[in-house]
């Protein structure tokens, strides 16, 4: 990540951020790798809600990488660090598993199934971030319905599945609280609960984003529907 403060043209891989105004933004960015053909030099890895004019030593970074989870998430899973949920270093991890017309982020040991998910819908800070109502909505749905479906389907053979839905945060986020209800909202709470009465726990990780890379917070489950 490129440690000065400089202004630079950078992608942002992810999808809606909260209701966010990237003016004056703080951000950390990451440099292309010599040979990559990219649209921009760099990649906005993590953004802060303080102002620019702050010192960066006391900066706290929320990282909005989405298409970086899954790889961050195998790597700490290889180091040990998701040993609550039956994970372990000896752990036989598979990446993008298909089942019947559905793809699952991991499979472990062959028994559990994990679809990882990192909610950008909302930032903590004054003034930026706020939610916006959600509208985009049948991604999750789907998400939940093709991880209740893949358990089901395998424990229908005789091969006892787990699923795990995990929420990934990239700082030290809160529980996840499902915003207020909409009829959008609605439809994801319905299919929250199709997978949890299938048999899916949710889960959430929490990781801290410095200058120096990602590191691994705490892992906890979710006592709500998701």
């Amino acid at each position: 990540m490129v440690e000065e403060c400089a202004i630079v043209i950078a992608h942002v891989s992810t999808g809606r951020i909260g209701n966010l105004n990237f003016g004056n933004t703080p951000c950390l960015v990451s440099k292309s790798k010599p040979g990559q053909k990219r649209r921009t030099e760099f990649t906005v890895e993590a953004i802060s809600t303080q102002s620019i004019s702050e010192p960066l030593s006391t900066t706290e970074w929320i990282g909005i990488n989405q298409s970086l989870s899954n790889s961050y998430v195998e790597y700490f899973m290889r180091l040990g660090a998701f040993d609550e949920l039956g994970i372990t270093k000896s752990s036989t991890i598979r990446r993008e598993v298909s089942v019947g017309d559905s793809r699952i982020d991991f499979e472990i040991d062959e028994t559990t199934f994990v679809e990882v998910k990192t909610p950008l819908i909302h930032i903590p800070g004054t003034g930026i971030g706020d939610s916006k109502p959600l509208t985009a909505f049948h991604r999750i749905v789907k998400h939940f319905d093709e991880l209740a479906s893949a358990v089901k389907s395998e424990s229908s053979t005789g091969h006892l599945k787990r699923g795990i839905f995990l929420f990934c945060f990239f700082y030290d986020a809160p529980p996840f609280q499902r915003p207020p209800a909409t009829v959008n909202i609605e439809a994801i709470t319905q299919a929250a609960k199709r997978a949890k009465e299938a048999g899916v726990q949710f889960w959430q990780a929490n990781f801290r984003v410095t200058p120096e890379g990602i590191h691994f917070l705490r892992v906890f489950r979710l006592e709500s529907d998701y």
